[in-house]
């Protein structure tokens, strides 16, 4: 037994050091997942249709990728999720690229506090080329919380990004 352990570790690891060339595989904690492959991918989002989905995905990442632009109004897009089954630290992960170096994108995971105060933890997106970027910080958050995924980019100035599996996953 303790031999598979050492296996299934060893396994987890390469997968893990290999994000270079592939895309990451949800776990079961991963408690939310998405690859954009198909209509199916939008439910529950605001601001993300089926036809920002293009055939440019990242390494691993399937065969369509999110090609999704903002401007005045953002976030761009965002989904709500449900609360989760028990109380925990949560963090987010995606493969992404700018379509311009000075467009800098942002994934954030956010709570939303019954005081109306934000607690959140987010990526940038910044390079041009396919990039896996994870959180650093976690964000704590309780069974009863609702936690809210946001894509916001643009601004003033219209832009635009790439995203590929976005993820969210609850830590032990």
């Amino acid at each position: 037994m303790r031999c598979l352990s050492y296996i299934v570790s060893l396994v987890l690891c390469c997968l893990i050091f290999s994000c270079a060339k592939k895309c990451v595989e949800p776990t079961p904690n991963f408690v939310y997942f998405n690859s954009f492959e198909s209509a199916a991918d939008t439910t529950g989002w605001y601001g993300i249709t089926q036809e920002m989905f293009v055939g440019n995905p990242a390494p691993g990442g399937g065969k369509r990728s999110l090609d999704i632009g903002g401007g005045c109004l953002q976030p761009a897009a965002y989904l709500d999720l449900l609360p989760h089954d028990g109380s925990g630290y949560f963090t987010i992960s995606c493969w992404g690229k700018a379509t311009e170096p000075s467009q800098v994108g942002r994934i954030v995971l956010a709570k939303v506090k019954e005081n109306g105060e934000r607690e959140e933890i987010q990526l940038r997106v910044e390079r041009k080329h396919w990039t896996f970027y994870r959180s650093e910080k976690s964000l704590y958050c309780s069974a009863s919380c609702e936690l809210r995924l946001e894509i916001w980019i643009g601004g003033f100035v219209p832009a635009n990004m790439f995203v590929d599996c976005i993820g969210i996953e609850k830590l032990k």
